[in-house]
């Protein structure tokens, strides 16, 4: 979970004395989060013949979101709240984009799974949206965050950009042992059969025309791997 402290000082110890509750919570998530399945940041894109498509990005967290959800009872402000608040955020900003519909922001409210689903009419106009849900302005010297031409697709790597935006935002991130049970995984699905594809950690699943690649997501934060990928299909 990303979750935003305007305190550059801020330290688990810091926790243990404001919360003692914490000393015994802590170890009992770390260990349920070592033998329970990991928790996936889904990025899933599906391409149609004309161009046009759907964009998804869900957390999948299985019985590990049950647990963060009822232990975030201790605090004010629960995790769950965080997530919702924020995804609501960029759901209403897609809705005032132009070539951008069917947006939807789902939640199971008992697994903490989540999803922001939309459908855009072309590529370019779903970047020049994205830009402007992070804040930011589109131009011919920006790079795309998604390209559809004539039987190919490009995705961009945005880690670096990622890890930008991170930093700007004072997003603080999670101990590297917590973020690296995370799993971020992109999916890209074509309107016919994969001829190749180029890309870290690249998998063409043929019999449903996809590509797959999956990284911990500490290296995406970090920049440590190329999420970017090159289809020909």
């Amino acid at each position: 979970m990303l979750i935003k402290n305007n305190s550059s000082n801020f330290a688990f110890d810091a926790l243990f004395v404001n919360f003692p509750i914490m000393k015994k919570i802590i170890p009992i998530v770390v260990i349920l989060l070592t033998f329970s399945s990991c928790i996936e940041v889904i990025e899933e894109i599906h391409i149609n013949d004309d161009k046009s498509g759907s964009l998804s990005y869900r957390l999948e967290s299985s019985q590990i979101g049950f647990l963060l959800n009822k232990l975030s009872k201790v605090f004010d402000a629960t995790i769950e709240d965080q997530l919702q608040e924020k995804v609501k955020e960029f759901a209403n900003l897609l809705k005032q984009q132009e070539g951008i519909n069917k947006i939807e922001f789902t939640s199971d409210p008992n697994s903490m799974d989540y999803e922001l689903y939309c459908e855009f009419a072309d590529s370019k106009k779903l970047n020049t949206a994205l830009y402007k849900v992070f804040g930011y302005k589109k131009n011919i010297l920006t790079p795309s965050y998604l390209k559809v031409s004539n039987h190919k697709v490009k995705k961009i790597n945005f880690s670096p950009m990622l890890k930008d935006y991170l930093r700007d935002e004072e997003i603080e991130i999670p101990s590297e042992y917590l973020s690296g049970l995370i799993y971020f995984k992109s999916l890209v699905y074509l309107p016919m059969k994969v001829k190749n594809a180029t890309g870290t950690q690249v998998e063409i699943i043929d019999d449903k025309n996809l590509v797959n690649q999956t990284y911990k997501l500490t290296d995406v934060i970090e920049n440590k791997v190329n999420v970017g990928v090159k289809i020909k299909y």
